[in-house]
C-alpha cells in the first residue's frame, strides 16, 4: 500500500526519539509490515517555540527518509505570530475575555486554512508519483486535507484521534466553535475513526456527535512492555541518575504544557519536604510551561529537592521509572495517557487523580492511591504517607505491574490490529 500519512504534529513531539511515540509507532509498523508510507507535516511545531531553533538553524531538512518513513515537512507562514494569538494572557474583563476568544478563535482558523492549503500541496505533488492507497489524518486539523485528498484519488481514508478535551467543555455552540478543530476531527467523513482510549471518553464524544458505530475504533493504546527490567534495582537507577540510594524519588514525566498541572506537584513539594527531607522531584520532559514551571522552583526555594530533566530519549525513559519509588501524574483532563502505563508496566506506585475514565485503570489503594479533584489538597499528605510506608508502596506498584503486563497491550499487539484494519479495507476497497 502507499499510505498518505497527513499530521499537525510531528513525528516525536518533542524532538528526534524524544515524547510520546504513538504517531511514530503508528507510521513505523505500516513500514514494517512492507508498506510506504509519507508523513506530511509543518517544520514548526503548530503549539510549540522550542522545535523553531532546529528549523531556523537548519537541522531539520524539508524531507528525508527517517527510519523508512518519508518525511515531507512545509512551511506556514506567519506561523510564530498567529500562535501567539491563540494563547494570549486571560484578561480580567468580562469584555476583553470575549474579544481575546474572538481573536484566538480567528487565529486557529487561519492556521487551520494555512495548514489544509500547504498540507494538500504537498500531498498532491506526492501522489502525481503514485495515487494513494489509503489517506491518514492524525487529529482533527489534518482531517479536512485528508478527506479532499481521498476523495479526489477515491482512496478510503482513516481519522486518528489522540485523545481529545471536547468530553471537559460544555456542549454549547459557542464552545464547540472554540474547539472546532477538534469537532472537525470527529464529524469530517471518513471510512474509520480511531480514538485512543487514553481515559479523555472519546468513546462518549463521538456518540454525542453522532459519529456512526461502525465507523469508530475506540482502542488504548500499547505500551513498550521492554521498559520494564527486573534485573534493574531501584537503587542501581538512581545510581545511574547520580541520585543516591537512600533518598526516595518523586516522578513526573511528559511534556510540560499547562493542562498536565505539574505545578500542582511543585506547589506541594514544600509540605512534603517538610515532612520527609530526604526527597528529591525529578521532572523528565519539556514544553511550553517549563519556564513557568522552573520559575515556581525557584519561588519555591525547591533547588535542593527538585530536578529539572528536560527532554529525554524515550529509550532512556526506563531508568527514571526505575528510580521512582512514587510516579505522580495530576492533570485535567485524564490521568490514563501513556506514561501512566509505563509507570505501572515498571511496577512504580502510581499517585493520580480520579478524572475522565482514569479510574477504569487505576483502582484507588489496589493499583495506586486515586485522589478526587476536588481533593487536590490531600496530595501532600497522600505522598507523604507513601513515603514513610514502603510496604504500601511495594504492595501498590506489584499490583499494577501485574494488571499492566495482564491488561496492557504491546505496541506490535496494538498495531497489528491497525494495519490489519487498513489492509482489509483497501483491500475491500480495491475489489
Amino acid at each position: 500500500m502507499k499510505i498518505i500519512s497527513i499530521s499537525a504534529l510531528p513525528l516525536w513531539v518533542m524532538g528526534d526519539k524524544k515524547g510520546l511515540p504513538s504517531i511514530y509507532y503508528g507510521a513505523k509498523s505500516f513500514v514494517d509490515a512492507g508498506h510506504e508510507v509519507h508523513f506530511i507535516t509543518p517544520f514548526r511545531h503548530l503549539w510549540r517555540n522550542d522545535l523553531d531553533d532546529d528549523y531556523l538553524n537548519g537541522r531539520v531538512r524539508k524531507n528525508e527518509i527517517y527510519d523508512g518513513i518519508h518525511v515531507h515537512r512545509f512551511v506556514i507562514r506567519f506561523l510564530p505570530f498567529l500562535r501567539r494569538l491563540c494563547f494570549l494572557r486571560q484578561p480580567s474583563s468580562k469584555v476583553l475575555r470575549y474579544g481575546k476568544q474572538l481573536i484566538g478563535l480567528m487565529a486557529l482558523a487561519t492556521i487551520w486554512f494555512f495548514f489544509t492549503i500547504r498540507a494538500l500541496q504537498q500531498a498532491l505533488r506526492i501522489a502525481r508519483a503514485g495515487r494513494p492507497d489509503v489517506v491518514y489524518a492524525h487529529n482533527g486539523i489534518a482531517a479536512l486535507a485528508a478527506y479532499v485528498l481521498a476523495k479526489k484519488y477515491h482512496a478510503p481514508n482513516v481519522t486518528r484521534m489522540y485523545g481529545t478535551f471536547l468530553s471537559q467543555i460544555p456542549w454549547q455552540r459557542p464552545h464547540r466553535l472554540l474547539h472546532f478543530p477538534e469537532v472537525m476531527g470527529f464529524k469530517i467523513p471518513c471510512t474509520y475513526l480511531i480514538v485512543d482510549n487514553d481515559g479523555t471518553q472519546g468513546d462518549k464524544v463521538a456518540e454525542q456527535l453522532h459519529v456512526p458505530p461502525a465507523r469508530l475504533k475506540f482502542w488504548m493504546n500499547g505500551v513498550d512492555k521492554d521498559i520494564f527490567d527486573p534485573r534493574l534495582t531501584t537503587a542501581e537507577a538512581k545510581k545511574r541518575l547520580g541520585i543516591s540510594p537512600d533518598t526516595k524519588v518523586i516522578l513526573a514525566l511528559g511534556r510540560l504544557e499547562s493542562w498536565k498541572r505539574v505545578d500542582r506537584l511543585i506547589r506541594a513539594a514544600p509540605d512534603i519536604i517538610a515532612a520527609y527531607p530526604n526527597v528529591l522531584v525529578v521532572i523528565v520532559g519539556d514544553g511550553n510551561e517549563k519556564n513557568n514551571l522552573i520559575d515556581l522552583s525557584h519561588e519555591l526555594k525547591l533547588e535542593n529537592w527538585l530536578r529539572f530533566e528536560g527532554a529525554v530519549p524515550h529509550a532512556n525513559v526506563k531508568e527514571y521509572f526505575h528510580a521512582a519509588d512514587i510516579f505522580v501524574s495530576v492533570q485535567d483532563v485524564t490521568n490514563f495517557g501513556i506514561h501512566v502505563m509505563e509507570a505501572m508496566v515498571c511496577g512504580r506506585c502510581v499517585v493520580t487523580l480520579n478524572n475522565g475514565d482514569t479510574g477504569n485503570f487505576v483502582k484507588n489503594n489496589d493499583t495506586g492511591l486515586l485522589l478526587e479533584p476536588d481533593a487536590i489538597e490531600l496530595l501532600p499528605s497522600a505522598i507523604i504517607t507513601l513515603l514513610r510506608d514502603d510496604e504500601l508502596r511495594k504492595r501498590l506498584g506489584d499490583a499494577a505491574l501485574r494488571y499492566a503486563h495482564r491488561n496492557f497491550q504491546t505496541w506490535e499487539e496494538r498495531m497489528k490490529a491497525e494495519v490489519e484494519l487498513v489492509e482489509d479495507l483497501v483491500g475491500s476497497h480495491a475489489r
